[in-house]
């Protein structure tokens, strides 16, 4: 699964003028999709529209910038971010944030020290 994927299998998010990128690492692609899903499925129930400007890494956590949504969703987002930063970005294993050369990134013991 990749970023594009996520991008094309919600296009109701993610179309729109102010929609910057999805990129996060192939290791989080799992945990932004579930986000997804659940506004996605949210948003059919409740009848809203909630729209996504930018999902990235930034300083070993995912940030999943959006408005529009509600509690439950800020809070399922939450949790997402704080399970990102056990989550390695390369490949969804248990990890931790590290330091690679002044850029902090979550990593398992495999790939901590790649520079992916």
């Amino acid at each position: 699964m990749s970023s594009n994927y996520i991008v094309s299998k919600y296009p109701k998010l993610f179309d729109h003028g102010d929609f910057i990128e999805v990129s996060v690492g192939e290791g989080w692609c799992k945990l932004v999709e579930d986000i997804c899903q659940i506004i996605t499925d949210r948003n059919v129930y409740e009848q809203r529209h909630v729209v996504v400007y930018q999902v990235k890494p930034k300083f070993g956590r995912l940030r999943f910038y959006c408005s529009g949504i509600t509690d439950y969703e800020a809070g399922v987002i939450d949790l997402a971010v704080r399970l990102s930063g056990r989550t390695c970005e390369v490949c969804g294993c248990i990890g931790g944030v590290v330091n690679l050369d002044g850029y902090y990134t979550a990593r398992c013991k495999l790939h901590e020290n790649d520079d992916e």
